[in-house]
């Protein structure tokens, strides 16, 4: 009760400073704001992603229209085509704010964010645990149980700093903070608590039209389960915590806490034009997660019971082209590698044993034209490879496989007196040329992992599924502010001769945007 307590105090105060954030951007960003309509805050939102928002001195560099939104949405999904520990369906919504802000005459630059989202999520099946860890890590609890009920709660707030020194320095700092809270209804409950923590800070110096930027990130994951029953029948409180493709760890106390810690550094160049935008990036991070099970026994007792030590490096690519006719062309392109590996208390050799292995590695590229000024208003492609090779050394079971995805995407609008309308179209496939789950050993007797996710892993990595979707919104003025109101909508279905045959799934969602 401590612990939430201190929590709802924290967000308290971070909530209060992103409404002051958003307050301050509209009294005092001056002449700079211009309040850009949708396709343009598109735009522009692309380009803070790839080259300001995880580089917090390069905000000072931003020259682009400053504003602040505030935003609600809400969606539903549902359908039989998705991958294993995942649910048939899910039903929620979100509020949200965001802001940039320059005061010329100190030389500091603010952005921040705020966004609360409820979920409810429909038959999510065979774990104890809502979501998967990042980088690879196979940490995941897990139990031979029905499907069930989640209820989620979220809440993210972000917030950069940045001084200009001079002509050619800045200093700047980022915070991300993400909180998690999550339910499962039914026995075995689980009442889960997550902390996700992300700071950034560095440096940029210009020399004529280039910027070069370095600094340091650290990242930490917290997460700690509950689990409880309120009946004592039924057969489906066996938890166990899965730490590979096969591998588990049973007799755990009530009290499991999993802990990620990730620090890590940038190099970041960019070419600054008079509308030309070109910036590289490259980062590296190198990581640790541990699960501990808490105990009162005596000091001989094991508290650490799995460890996984991984690196992980990206390169990052972005650039920005206007053309004469007030249109723009924008291009992204990314690579990561990660490498992991995972070891278990061994209680015979009382030491840590290497049993599992982890490849992450893949690209992704997408050219886009946008213009909002014109009635054809954009034109996207984009692809993607993502493989994955995971070896559990215990049960010699490998899953291993890649992935290709392709898109494409246009946009249209017209005005009809203040209001502009606009209607966006995409589609899209998936598939995966290469997926083999083997689980050898695994095989020769009874195993929950394969029986219940890997064979189910195996069928889904085999179902390829294509992709169609549309969004229409409706802006208008408001004063002097603008209104964006829109709904979108995406279908997608399996093409597989396996268990996803004639599988489906379908998202819709409503937004507003208040742009002030």
């Amino acid at each position: 009760m401590r612990d939430m307590t201190s929590n709802n105090k924290f967000l308290t105060v971070l909530l209060s400073a992103a409404l002051l954030s958003a307050g301050l951007v509209s009294r005092a960003a001056g002449p700079r704001s211009i309040y850009p309509d949708s396709g343009q805050r598109e735009v522009l939102g692309r380009i803070y992603d790839a080259s300001y928002d995880h580089n917090p001195s390069m905000l000072s560099w931003w020259d682009y229209s400053t504003w602040s939104t505030i935003g609600a949405e809400a969606y539903a999904e549902s359908g039989k085509l998705h991958a294993p520990l995942s649910p048939d369906g899910r039903l929620g919504g979100k509020v949200g704010t965001s802001s940039i802000l320059h005061q010329d005459n100190s030389g500091w630059s603010f952005s921040g964010k705020f966004e609360y989202g409820i979920e409810s999520t429909d038959s999510l099946r065979s774990t104890l645990s809502y979501r998967r860890k990042p980088y690879g890590s196979p940490a995941m609890f897990f139990c031979i149980a029905p499907a069930r009920t989640w209820e989620i709660q979220n809440y993210t707030l972000g917030a950069t700093a940045s001084k200009r020194l001079g002509a050619r320095w800045s200093l700047g700092a980022q915070i991300e903070y993400v909180g998690w809270k999550q339910f499962r209804k039914s026995d075995v409950r689980n009442e889960q608590s997550a902390l996700d923590i992300r700071v950034e800070a560095g440096a940029t110096a210009a020399a004529g039209r280039s910027l070069l930027s370095a600094g340091f990130i650290y990242e930490r994951y917290k997460e700690k389960p509950q689990f409880s029953r309120v009946y004592n029948s039924g057969a489906d409180y066996f938890i166990y915590l899965m730490t590979g493709l096969g591998t588990q760890v049973t007799g755990l106390e009530n009290s499991p806490s999993w802990t990620q810690n990730v620090p890590g550094a940038y190099l970041e160049w960019a070419l600054r034009g008079d509308a030309n935008r070109l910036s590289v990036r490259y980062s590296f991070k190198y990581g640790q997660d541990h699960l501990k099970s808490e105990s009162t026994q005596s000091s001989s007792y094991q508290e650490t019971r799995t460890e996984y030590v991984f690196m992980a490096h990206s390169l990052e690519l972005a650039d920005v082209r206007s053309l004469g006719n007030g249109g723009k062309l924008l291009f992204d392109t990314v690579f990561y590698l990660t490498q992991g590996d995972g070891s278990d208390w061994n209680k015979t050799m009382s030491s840590f044993v290497e049993d599992y292995q982890a490849l992450l590695y893949g690209g992704s590229f997408s050219a886009g034209y946008h213009n909002s000024s014109s009635w054809f208003r954009k034109a996207g492609i984009s692809a993607s490879a993502d493989g994955e090779y995971r070896h559990d050394k215990n049960y010699d079971a490998t899953l291993d496989g890649i992935r290709l995805v392709c898109g494409a995407s246009a946009g249209f609008g017209f005005r009809a007196g203040k209001a502009d309308i606009s209607l966006d179209l995409n589609g899209g496939m998936s598939f995966w040329p290469y997926a083999d789950y083997e689980p050898n050993a695994a095989r020769d007797g009874y195993n929950i992992y394969t029986t219940y996710v890997g064979r189910a892993e195996e069928a889904y990595m085999n179902a390829g599924q294509w992709q169609a979707g549309l969004k229409f919104d409706v802006e208008f003025p408001a004063g002097k502010n603008l209104i964006d109101i829109g709904a979108a909508w995406s279908y997608s279905r399996a093409v597989a001769e396996n268990v996803y045959r004639d599988a489906s799934r379908q998202t819709g969602r409503v937004f507003m945007n208040y742009c002030f």
